[in-house]
This record gives C-alpha cells, structure tokens and sequence, in this order.
C-alpha cells in the first residue's frame, strides 16, 4: 500500500479575474494567444497588436471601485458559506480580483460561479450596467496540491490586498499587509 492520499480535487485552487478590458493582447506586461496553454511562456509586448485590441473593445475597460470590491468580496463570501467551501486568501484591487479557494468542484465551475454571480450583484446593486461585461472572458486559476504551495499562493494574495478593498470571508475589512 502506498503512502501517498488520494485526492479527488486539488487542495484548493488560486483564482485571478481580471476587470473587463484591464489585460489585452499585446500588453506591455506580457500576454497569452488564446490556445497558448498554460504552459506556454508570456509573449513579449506588441504596440500594434495592442493598439488594435484597444479599438475593438466594445466597451469601456471596468474598474473595480471601493463599492464594487466589498460587492465582489461580500458575494464571494456568501457563495463559501453557501457552498461550504473553505475561502483562504482573497484581495481585490482596481484591475482584478485574486481569490485561493478550497471546494469539490473543477477550477473552472468554480470560476464561472464567482464571476457570474458577482457580476448579477454588481448589476443588483447598481454598480454597473446590465448590458455591459464586468469581467473579462475566461480567468485563470491553478491548482494548490501542497501546504506550502497554499502557503505560498495566500502570500501572493496578500501583496495584492489593498486597505480599503479587501475584506475576510465574513466581511470584516482587513488591513494591508506592511
């Protein structure tokens, strides 16, 4: 018999959601051709390629503003409670949201989950438009297997957390780590 457990899913998942037209291709900062895979390393910038993107956006880029981070933050917290998922690590900042989550479900199910449902509260609430895309398509996660790979991941978060957008599960703000 062997020494390893068996695990169905993964010991939790690291979440990044970028606000509708905050990460194009071309960026500066590196970028992916949709059908990459998640292996491939991030393209160097293209002005024109970028410039382009810029264009063809449809609306304008979305910005996750003080009322729509405690929005996003409350919604995440109540799909955890709901779900009994375990939420680790969460942080959102004017371009993107961060999340490390432990649920029985796939990485993109659970993704889906949190970017639909926090976009039909955000509409609730007033905070944006119903005809208009708070999220950017798609989203990445990776899988956390280890300790110190959830260790490492909620480290990550926390240099995104921002004081007056990051609250815990329970909806209590959380101060920036200095």
């Amino acid at each position: 018999m062997s020494s390893r457990t068996f695990r169905l899913f993964p010991l939790a998942y690291h979440f990044s959601l970028q606000a509708y037209g905050r990460w194009l291709p071309g960026d500066p900062r590196g970028w992916h051709r949709r059908g990459d895979g998640t292996a491939a390393p991030p393209r160097s910038d293209d002005p024109i390629i970028y410039g382009l993107s810029r264009e063809l956006q449809r609306y304008p880029s979305a910005t996750i503003t003080e009322p729509a981070g405690a929005t996003i933050l409350q919604t995440l917290s109540s799909i955890a409670l709901e779900h009994e998922w375990r939420v680790y690590a969460v942080a959102t900042t004017p371009t993107h949201l961060h999340a490390v989550v432990s649920a029985p479900l796939k990485g993109i199910d659970i993704l889906r989950l949190i970017r639909d449902e926090s976009q039909r509260r955000l509409v609730e609430n007033g905070l944006i438009e119903p005809s208009r895309p708070f999220w950017s398509a798609g989203g990445y996660f990776s899988m956390v297997h280890t300790v110190r790979g959830l260790e490492r991941a909620c480290r990550y978060v926390a240099l995104h957390r921002t004081e007056a957008l990051t609250v815990d599960v329970a909806g209590r703000p959380v101060a920036p780590l200095r």
